[in-house]
């Protein structure tokens, strides 16, 4: 499920991002703030597991945006993750002086006759959210998703995360379907949406 805030962030770094430079066909996107923040968005790597799988884990112990209680181990998720770059899944971050921040990933759905229809997932450390980070890892892993042969994007949300269901709908996914009572909460249960985008053919 892909994981979003719905509420503001008084603490979250400022970040006026503005793509300087799309070197390597889109596998590396340098971004600038205000004073001395640098960021970049770039296509994952194998050693960046460590850092995805800390904001991950971030974010699912804030118990709010994923399905999961419970993070995966570091190796757990080192292993999906190669599994995922080995298959070509675009997978992106976002790191700043070094440190991953956030990430997005696709991947194929297992049935053979689905493989151009993936899952998306994306999450961005607590102190960067709402800085439009969620919003470019989503933009340049949808671009290369056109570019790879998928045909169709899908995504899980809350049914109560508003600003991720706006993020989302502003990108081109449509509500599909709601799922009731789908996990349990403090005052009852949980909806979920289940959302999707459908990507142009490629001449």
């Amino acid at each position: 499920m892909a994981g979003s805030p719905h509420s503001g962030n008084p603490g979250a770094v400022p970040v006026a991002a503005q793509a300087l430079q799309d070197p390597a066909a889109g596998r590396t996107r340098l971004l600038r703030g205000q004073g001395q923040v640098t960021l970049a968005l770039r296509v994952a790597r194998p050693a960046d597991a460590a850092g995805i799988h800390r904001v991950l884990s971030a974010i699912i112990r804030e118990g709010d945006y994923l399905m999961s209680h419970e993070p995966p181990t570091l190796a757990d998720y080192s292993h999906h993750l190669e599994g995922a770059l080995a298959l070509g899944a675009p997978v992106w971050v976002a790191v700043n002086d070094g440190a991953v921040i956030g990430w997005c990933d696709l991947h194929p759905r297992p049935e053979a006759a689905l493989r151009d229809v993936g899952r998306i997932g994306v999450g961005v450390a607590l102190i960067w959210r709402l800085q439009g980070l969620g919003r470019r890892l989503m933009q340049a892993v949808i671009e290369q998703a056109g570019l790879t042969g998928f045909r169709r994007i899908e995504l899980e949300v809350f049914a109560d995360n508003s600003v991720a269901i706006g993020l989302y709908q502003t990108l081109g996914f449509m509500i599909e379907g709601r799922h009731t009572a789908v996990r349990p909460a403090p005052d009852g249960y949980r909806d979920t949406l289940s959302m999707a985008l459908l990507l142009p053919e490629q001449p």
